[in-house]
C-alpha cells in the first residue's frame, strides 16, 4: 500500500518491496555520491541517477535468530523520507504555515504595543 501511494504522489517511481541492496558500476557510485543528503532515500535516489536500472528478484529468507532491527518507528521515519525526500507539497505547506503564523505574531504583537501605549 505503502508503495502505491508514494508512486501516485512522486514522479520518480518506486519499485515495490524494492531493497536498498545495490549491485552498482563505479559512474552510478560516484553520481550517487554526489548528494548530500544526511538521511538518502535510496530507492527512489538511484532512479534519479539517468543510468539503466535492471531488477533481479529474489526471496528472503525468515530469521532464524533474533528479529528484525526496524522498528515501527524507524519504518515510519522512513515513510516520511520517502515523501519529503521528492515531494514538494509537505515543506510548501510548512513555509505557508510559517508564514501564517508569523504574520498572526507579528499582528498580535503589534497590537499588544499599541494598547500598551
Amino acid at each position: 500500500m505503502y508503495y502505491e501511494i508514494i508512486n501516485t504522489m512522486l514522479k520518480v517511481k518506486i519499485t515495490p518491496g524494492g531493497s536498498d541492496f545495490r549491485l552498482m558500476d563505479r559512474k552510478a557510485v560516484d553520481a550517487f555520491k554526489l548528494y548530500r543528503e544526511r538521511t538518502r532515500f535510496i530507492r527512489g535516489l538511484v532512479n534519479t541517477l539517468g543510468f539503466k536500472v535492471t531488477t533481479i528478484e529474489f526471496i528472503t529468507l525468515p530469521h532464524f535468530v533474533g528479529k528484525s532491527k526496524f522498528s515501527t518507528r524507524k519504518m515510519l521515519h522512513f515513510v516520511l523520507d520517502g515523501i519529503t525526500a521528492f515531494f514538494y507539497i509537505p515543506l510548501r505547506c510548512a513555509f505557508y504555515i510559517g508564514l501564517i503564523c508569523g504574520t498572526c505574531s507579528l499582528l498580535i504583537s503589534g497590537q499588544k504595543i499599541a494598547s500598551a501605549s
